[in-house]
């Protein structure tokens, strides 16, 4: 019975203790939470005063368009970092630390600066508002995770007071069970069992009523304080809640939906087919995610990014439907325009290799390939191209495109006076892009474009003018006959690119017709100085020709009339003699003497230059004898040289005037070497090539080379015997011999 009375002790000391530790550890955990409540309420409101109210915004297109200059961006940046740092370091949900993380990113991305250094491009930026566009998404998605955390904070708070409860419901739980204890043990106190009975049931009721307050808790806070249109419903799809955000969106008051049901968002856009699978998905798996057109209040249309889930209760049925969406019309419209621009973007990068890589003959072929590019592209009726003449008086359509069904004007269109179209030339030469969405919005002093435009049944029309430096050279355009047509801006900027390409496709073509004209000139002038130098080669041979007649006919009369003069004064000489023999006359024999001896001179003289002039031997027995006595006679003079010979057998193949010019080469290297070379040995060689078609004559001496023989005064000869060579279209060369020593002439003539 001790024993008994002691463990029943023991354990009421057991329970009382558990009861004190878990008492204090509740009052610690209402401090923690007090403090962490209070610690994240404050630095939230920090964050929210950073990122409201679009400042953050305008910083950082200050940022931006300031080349990054702004301190106080960066400052805010540093700021709202340090404050997440610090909201970080608190105990946080696994919500929290994934808002946290993803706000984050978004600051990491405004610092770093790389995602908007690539999309907003100084060619991209067409409007200075273009910035926000892309800018305040990411502020939004700021404002949203601290909304969230603050939705976070709000559901930890009151989760947190609904934990107390239900641990001071423990804790009755523990002060009940040591009632049951001291129950068993003390029947006597049966009236304090029946207290502990009754407390334990209010308390049991106080759970039960924590857990609905809980769920309600839950529900609200899930429903308000948030970025995001959030619509509960209940299972019949009735609609229960909305918060602002959805009215802001869809501009509905939470009075006109409640108690119906989201069909009256219902666009018209999707398929029964798409909502079928849907509701599949939602069935199947309690979740759909995606995105959904759907209809405002005033019958606008505006794409969302839907999330909805199915809320089940513990019987595992459907209690609520939770929808979240985001209006991302704005989004969906930026991001087509950026698509758009890519694809634009492509086509003028196309165009532009394209126009490079093709021919001069195919250039107009390429442009019209450009045209219809362009014109497929943008869904336009005609496509074209004007040029203006050098004075700006006449425009003519060089090149255009037509779409199925609709009428070429390209015959119709040339050499247009431009005065019929004042207000259109005033615009392109102001250098300004005539851009007519509705042609009956053109001004009044417009009425010639009109009526033209009219007449032509055009209802939206762009031109846009191609320059020359400072200089109007023409325009292309596209036309509407079937309907009218906006014109973006975003489009205007790159098809002044493309005017530009246009631009060096005219100046390109316009130089390469000069260059072909030119080439053409250069051909000619090539012909004709070819064959003047024809002439002038057959000119030189015919003097060569005339000149050997000439010589030829020299060395006749000089043996024929002189040497008959002078063999005549010899033998009346001779006869004068045998007269004075018999008498003693001794001044008149000398005399006689005297008139001899100076005849015989005369004639060997004569024969010397009748010799050099036309040698006998070269026109009685050829070539070849007439060498073999050259070199005979150079040799009686020049005694310490010795020549070797190597010729080729005499034939009837080569004409006179290769004939002449040979033996003039030899002549000239033989008088040269004498002169100049102080060799002690000479090689000539004249040899046939009967496969090649060709004479070839080599002159090699071991004299002091090729240097010294063109810097003599003598060098006249050399020249000479190269016109002769060439004036036959021969090859003559002269250079050192093989030992770097002596002199080396070859000669090729061609039969």
């Amino acid at each position: 019975m001790l024993i008994i009375i002691l463990l029943t002790f023991f354990l009421v000391f057991f329970i009382l203790n558990q009861i004190k530790v878990d008492y204090d550890n509740l009052q610690n955990n209402q401090k923690d939470r007090v403090n962490n409540v209070g610690v994240k309420g404050n630095l939230l409101y920090k964050l929210e005063v950073l990122f409201e109210g679009g400042e953050f915004a305008n910083q950082f297109e200050k940022y931006l368009l300031n080349s990054h200059n702004n301190q106080q961006y960066l400052n805010s940046i540093s700021t709202a970092k340090a404050l997440l740092k610090q909201y970080m370091a608190l105990p946080l949900s696994a919500n929290e630390k994934n808002t946290l993380q993803e706000i984050k990113l978004i600051l990491d991305k405004f610092q770093n600066n790389k995602h908007y250094a690539a999309v907003f491009s100084a060619h991209f930026i067409v409007k200075k508002g273009a910035i926000d566009s892309f800018v305040n998404k990411d502020t939004s998605t700021l404002i949203r995770g601290i909304l969230s955390l603050k939705q976070a904070v709000n559901e930890y708070r009151q989760i947190s007071e609904i934990k107390e409860r239900q641990i001071i419901a423990e804790l009755m739980n523990s002060i009940s069970a040591l009632g049951f204890v001291i129950l068993s043990l003390f029947i006597i106190t049966g009236i304090i069992g029946r207290r502990l009975v009754s407390i334990t049931g209010r308390l049991t009721k106080e759970v039960r009523l924590n857990e609905q307050l809980l769920k309600e808790a839950q529900l609200n806070a899930t429903a308000f304080d948030s970025n995001e249109a959030i619509l509960i419903t209940d299972a019949e799809k009735h609609i229960l809640k909305v918060n602002k955000a959805f009215c802001l969106i869809t501009g509905y008051q939470e009075r006109e939906v409640i108690g119906k049901t989201p069909k009256l968002l219902q666009s018209g856009q999707h398929s029964q087919e798409f909502y079928s699978h849907f509701w599949q998905s939602i069935n199947d798996k309690g979740l759909w995610v995606g995105e959904i057109i759907d209809r405002k209040k005033n019958n606008g249309l505006f794409v969302a990014w839907a999330n909805i889930s199915s809320v089940l209760n513990k019987q595992g049925r459907v209690e609520y439907y939770v929808s979240h969406f985001s209006d991302m019309t704005e989004y969906k419209n930026t991001q087509a325009a950026f698509v758009r621009r890519i694809k634009i973007e492509n086509i003028v990068s196309e165009i532009a290799i394209t126009i490079l890589e093709s021919g001069f003959s195919a250039i107009n072929m390429t442009i019209d390939n450009c045209l219809q590019l362009l014109g497929n592209e943008l869904a336009v009726d005609r496509c074209y191209l004007f040029s203006l003449s050098d004075d700006l008086s006449f425009m003519s359509n060089t090149h255009e495109w037509c779409a199925e069904g609709v009428k070429p004007k390209i015959a119709l269109m040339q050499e247009i006076a431009v005065d019929l179209f004042p207000w259109l030339m005033k615009q392109l030469l102001g250098k300004k892009v005539v851009r007519i969405d509705d042609v009956d919005d053109l001004p009044d002093e417009a009425s010639n474009e009109y009526l033209e435009m009219q007449r032509q049944s055009i209802q939206s029309i762009l031109f846009v003018p191609i320059y020359d430096k400072k200089q109007l050279t023409g325009f292309f355009g596209f036309d509407r006959v079937k309907q009218k047509r906006p014109w973006r801006d975003e489009d205007i900027v790159l098809f002044k690119i493309i005017a530009k390409v246009f631009h060096l496709v005219q100046y390109r073509h316009n130089i390469e017709m000069e260059n072909k004209q030119n080439l053409s000139r250069t051909v000619k002038l090539l012909d004709e100085n070819t064959e003047l130098l024809e002439k002038n080669r057959n000119l030189a041979v015919k003097t060569i020709q005339v000149q050997e007649q000439e010589r030829h006919y020299l060395a006749h009369e000089l043996h024929d009339e002189l040497g008959q003069i002078v063999t005549a004064i010899r033998m009346d000489v001779a006869y004068l003699q045998t007269l004075l023999n018999s008498e003693d006359n001794s001044p008149a024999k000398k005399m006689i003497d005297s008139i001899d001896n100076l005849s015989r001179k005369m004639i060997r003289n004569l024969r010397s230059t009748i010799q050099r002039i036309r040698p006998e031997t070269l026109d009685h027995l050829g070539l070849i004898p007439a060498l073999n006595e050259l070199v005979s006679d150079w040799l009686k003079h020049n005694k310490k040289i010795t020549v070797k010979t190597n010729f080729m057998e005499e034939n009837n193949i080569l004409d006179e005037n290769i004939t002449v010019t040979l033996y003039r080469a030899v002549q000239e290297g033989l008088t040269n070497i004498s002169k100049y070379a102080h060799a002690s040995h000479v090689e000539i060689t004249l040899e046939l090539n009967q496969a090649k078609n060709r004479v070839q004559l080599i002159i090699t001496d071991n004299g002091i080379g090729v240097t010294a023989h063109a810097t003599s005064k003598e060098g006249v000869g050399l020249l000479a015997m190269e016109e002769r060579v060439n004036a036959l279209q021969g090859l003559y060369t002269i250079s050192s011999a093989e030992k770097s020593s002596g002199t080396c002439i070859i000669i090729q003539i061609p039969l």
